[in-house]
């Protein structure tokens, strides 16, 4: 647990490991009430042989899921979950002050990817359990 925050990847919300949360320096969550809610996570770069670590870790690529929950009154909450959907990385020589960060957005960006047309009658509940069946949520 980093900043308190508990950080997840893949479909199935496996825990970054301990390795990957020591390394971690931020993490924000935009929310909105009219657009995607956004995140963002940096970690302290350190290289390994000559190569950057984190920066190749297979949990922190594109389009993989990211969860960013919290504990709040004995549960956990989900601020984020989403894919990657952007990387940046600053490295310096000899590897003090490199950085890496992966940029996402929640999973309203798969929906807007592919357009489903459907009627819908009954309750509002149902229907939008019939539209986010639809994109497999």
């Amino acid at each position: 647990m980093g900043f308190g925050a508990i950080l997840a990847s893949g479909d199935n919300n496996e825990l970054l490991s301990q390795d990957l949360m020591d390394c971690v320096t931020e993490v924000r969550v935009e929310q909105f009430l009219d657009e995607p809610t956004r995140f963002a996570i940096r970690f302290q770069e350190d290289f390994e042989d000559g190569e950057p670590r984190i920066m190749q870790s297979p949990e922190l690529q594109c389009e993989q899921i990211i969860t960013v929950a919290v504990e709040h009154n004995s549960g956990l909450v989900c601020l984020a979950r989403g894919p990657i959907t952007e990387r940046k990385s600053s490295l310096t020589l000899g590897g003090p002050g490199s950085w890496y960060e992966i940029d996402g957005t929640d999973r309203r960006i798969e929906m807007s990817r592919v357009c489903y047309q459907a009627c819908c009658e009954g309750r509002a509940s149902d229907a939008a359990s019939q539209i986010l069946s639809l994109y497999g949520f």
